[in-house]
């Protein structure tokens, strides 16, 4: 396992190396805040595209999960489902009276 660590050790040494920092670079906290500062001002909370997708696709699934919740699942809907539909639909009433023998 030593020689793993060794290998990444030189592995990460020479990446580093290839970036051409060297010693002279020096971090500025204060211009890296201020760079961020003015990048959400320009953004100014705008979220982008992908985002909205997720939060309306996340709205539209809690949904249809919901109002699967509320809906009864009684057995004559699994053994007849046409009727559970036509009944769910109000139209259970009129082929009802449509057909009287029934």
């Amino acid at each position: 396992m030593a020689n793993h660590e060794l290998e990444t050790d030189r592995w990460v040494a020479t990446k580093l190396g290839r970036l051409g920092y060297g010693g002279e670079w020096k971090p500025n906290a204060g211009r890296a805040f201020a760079q961020l500062a003015a990048k959400n001002r320009d953004g100014s909370r705008a979220q982008p595209p992908a985002a909205r997708r997720w939060i309306w696709t996340t709205l539209a699934a809690a949904f249809a999960y919901s109002a699967l919740l509320l809906l009864p699942a009684s057995r004559a809907c699994a053994e007849q489902p046409g009727a559970c539909v036509l009944r769910a639909l109000g139209v259970a009433g009129q082929t009802n009276a449509a057909n009287p023998g029934r």
